[in-house]
């Protein structure tokens, strides 16, 4: 094999190994924040939702209302949406 041919095919390999490297470096980093960014998002959302949960409770004086589907459903939107719940009826 002549050193022109082993040269090149050491260059491929390294070129190779350093983009699977740059390629799983950047992927790790990625979903790394990527999984922060959401875990942030539902601590917020579930304290919106704690926050909106207090506040009916506060308006009616209990939460069995919450039990039904409707008003349920309505305290995940407005969580989910970053909204709070009005302090009036």
């Amino acid at each position: 094999m002549s050193l022109f041919l082993r040269l090149w095919m050491s260059f491929l390999v390294t070129l190779g190994a350093v983009l699977l490297l740059l390629y799983v470096a950047i992927q790790w980093s990625f979903d790394r924040g990527l999984i922060r960014y959401i875990n942030e998002r539902e601590a917020v959302t579930y304290q919106i939702l704690a926050n909106n949960i207090a506040t009916f409770h506060e308006i009616n004086g209990d939460i069995s209302l919450l039990k039904q589907s409707y008003y349920w459903r309505k305290a995940i939107f407005l969580s989910q949406g970053g909204s709070y719940l009005p302090l009036k009826r």
